[in-house]
C-alpha cells in the first residue's frame, strides 16, 4: 500500500483524540513522513491488525494515523506559514507545525472533494 501527500491541514483543538482529529501513534526525534508511514504500515502485521488509511506528521516529531478520514474535518492550509516546521529526522523535509500537519492518504483510500480540498468544505485557509 502506497501513500500520497494531500498537503497541509489544520489539526483542530476540538478533536476527539486528546484535542487532535487523528490518534497519535508516537513522537520521535528521528521523525520523517516515511518513518510515520512505515510505522502505520507495520500495524498491518500486528495482532490485531490495523489498516491506517491516513497519516499525518505534526510539530516536527509527531506521527498521527487513522483508519478513517480525520474528524472533525480539517481545513486545507496554504501560505508562508503553512506546515513550515522541519522534520526532526531530516530538516530538508517539512513535518507540519503547531496544530497543523502534512497529511498523507493511502493510494487505496477513496477521497472525495474538489481540486482544492480533500473534503467538501470551505476553500483553503491562508496562513500568510
Amino acid at each position: 500500500m502506497g501513500f500520497e501527500s494531500l498537503g497541509c491541514f489544520s489539526d483542530p483543538a476540538t478533536g476527539p483524540y486528546s484535542g487532535h482529529n487523528m490518534p497519535k501513534l508516537f513522537s520521535n526525534d528521528s521523525m520523517t513522513p516515511q518513518l510515520c508511514i512505515s510505522s502505520a504500515l507495520a500495524r498491518l502485521s500486528a495482532i490485531p491488525a490495523t489498516a491506517y488509511r491516513y497519516v499525518g506528521v505534526e510539530y516536527g516529531r509527531e506521527c498521527y494515523a487513522g483508519s478513517i478520514a480525520p474528524n472533525p474535518e480539517p481545513n486545507t492550509l496554504v501560505g508562508a506559514k503553512a506546515c513550515t516546521m522541519p522534520c526532526a529526522g531530516d530538516s530538508r523535509i517539512k513535518c507540519g507545525g503547531g496544530k497543523m500537519y502534512n497529511l498523507y492518504a493511502a493510494t487505496t483510500a477513496t477521497i472525495t472533494g474538489t481540486g482544492t480540498t480533500v473534503w467538501q468544505s470551505a476553500p483553503a485557509t491562508s496562513t500568510a
